[in-house]
């Protein structure tokens, strides 16, 4: 896929071609547990379930 088709492409689809293109076990994602990052764990858990994530302690949590 070139570079202007994932310009225009949904989150889904770049995730897609993210695991298709490399090794899965190579591919970690980052997170501090946001909405927003919540959404990328839960989409790239259908492509590649068992997807790896680490937890960034950015120290400035959302309130519980």
């Amino acid at each position: 896929m070139r570079t202007e088709e994932l310009e225009h492409a949904d989150t889904r689809r770049i995730l897609e071609w993210s695991f298709q293109t490399f090794a899965p076990d190579r591919i970690a994602l980052s997170s501090a547990f946001g909405p927003s990052g919540v959404v990328l764990m839960h989409l790239a858990s259908q492509v590649s379930p068992g997807v790896r994530v680490f937890f960034v302690d950015t120290g400035f949590h959302f309130i519980e």
